[in-house]
């Protein structure tokens, strides 16, 4: 084995045990430390390949990563969404990325756009941050309020009722 980390003892028997008759730990505990070293270099690459590697590619036929996250959303709840639309490897990894920065209750609600192959970290930064995807409504000058309300309602990205507000009420 490792011949030159065990302690050669003069007055050693031929079996290799000492003249206490003790073998020598030093090569036994050397061993071991060099395996967990190992051990821990290699959870280490893996962590850091599956936070700073680049994500999965989406499927054919999906051309956007195009994500909503409603309020109170848990980050359990979010890597599972994550996952499902093929934008991150691992729910789980996501969630010890966000509880690892401290972030995990700072992640906001939102529709999000992500890149195609972007990394876990680059994904968990834009949702702390808030990069949401912005989407624009034109109501033309002079319209009345009935008018911007029909106007909001056939917009697409837009959900939910809209009362009409009284007339003067909407200023420019």
């Amino acid at each position: 084995m490792i011949r030159w980390l065990r302690r050669q003892d003069k007055t050693a028997a031929p079996g290799g045990k000492a003249q206490g008759g003790k073998t020598s730990l030093l090569a036994p505990l050397a061993g071991l430390a060099a395996g967990l070293a190992l051990l821990v270099l290699a959870v280490g690459l893996f962590v850091y390949a599956q936070m700073y590697g680049p994500g999965p590619r989406p499927p054919m036929g999906q051309p956007v990563n195009e994500i909503t996250f409603s309020r109170g959303m848990s980050v359990t709840a979010m890597g599972r969404e994550l996952e499902k639309q093929h934008i991150i490897h691992s729910a789980g990894m996501f969630r010890f990325a966000a509880k690892l920065r401290g972030r995990a209750g700072a992640l906001r609600a939102g529709t999000y756009d992500f890149p195609a192959g972007a990394s876990l970290i680059t994904v968990l930064s834009q949702i702390e941050q808030g990069k949401v995807v912005r989407n624009f409504v034109t109501v033309p000058e002079g319209r009345t309020s009935a008018q911007v309300v029909r106007i909001l309602m056939a917009a697409p990205y837009l959900t939910g009722d809209v009362d009409v507000p009284p007339e003067g009420s909407i200023l420019p």
